[in-house]
């Protein structure tokens, strides 16, 4: 099975949380992976925040697992065919620059054709606007 993960699925499989289980589902289900360029950055930043809210203790002490997960993903890099398609998603849909990248990175991983690749996110909105363009949403 492929699918694509959106950052705030890998979160949880970081750090400890009510979507956690289903995550940990998923990772253990999927055959290929694939993330966005940013999303490395997307997570890190997420765990920055935790630790400032004294959630955890060291971005650093996590940083082992999100390059493993990294490591066996396939990345899709930063190309105008993603910008373009971010540009179209942020005028049709109520999503972030950086949540538009992500269904961009989406759309281009499935050559176009989003009934090809599942997606996974814990994000609501990001969720609806994949499902709209035509993704199985994973969760």
């Amino acid at each position: 099975m492929v699918e694509f993960w959106d950052a705030s699925a890998i979160v949880p499989l970081l750090v400890p949380q009510a979507s956690t289980p289903l995550a940990k589902l998923r990772n253990a289900e999927v055959t290929h992976r694939i993330i966005w360029w940013s999303t490395r950055i997307e997570v890190i930043s997420a765990l920055a925040r935790l630790a400032r809210e004294a959630r955890i203790e060291t971005v650093d002490d996590y940083m082992p697992a999100l390059e493993d997960f990294v490591a066996v993903s396939r990345i899709i890099e930063p190309t105008d065919n993603v910008a373009e398609t971010a540009i179209r998603l942020v005028k049709t849909y109520t999503l972030k620059a950086a949540d538009a990248q992500q269904l961009a990175a989406a759309i281009i991983a499935s050559d176009y054709a989003p009934e090809r690749i599942s997606f996974l996110s814990f994000d609501d909105r990001l969720n609806a606007a994949a499902r709209q363009e035509g993704f199985k949403i994973a969760i």
